[in-house]
């Protein structure tokens, strides 16, 4: 699992989402590995709703977002790579994606 400090970067970016507004999250696990469910089993360890974890049948980011899609309720949908972190305003993206056409 990959690390940031003492903690790994889902659990990072699962806070992140959570800290820009979002109640829920779909973790796609197409490459993670075992062990992830407990890590994700209390969401609200992250300041969050609810969280699935989902295993596509397939490898590969486009499996992954497949999945993810199928299980999307409403928009927005964002779209985060758990081996990045992430530091900016998520809120003003998604009011500039509802603005537009």
């Amino acid at each position: 699992m990959l690390r940031f400090g003492e903690h790994p970067v889902i659990a990072h970016n699962l806070r992140w989402l959570a800290d820009q507004g979002l109640t829920r999250a779909v973790v796609v696990d197409g490459a993670l590995g075992d062990g992830h469910e407990a890590l994700l089993a209390d969401p609200s360890a992250f300041g969050l709703d609810e969280l699935r974890l989902i295993r596509p049948e397939q490898p590969g980011a486009a499996a992954a977002l497949r999945a993810a899609g199928l299980e999307a309720e409403e928009e927005p949908i964002v779209v985060v790579d758990i081996t990045h972190l992430f530091d900016f305003d998520l809120r003003e993206l998604i009011e500039e994606h509802r603005k537009s056409p």
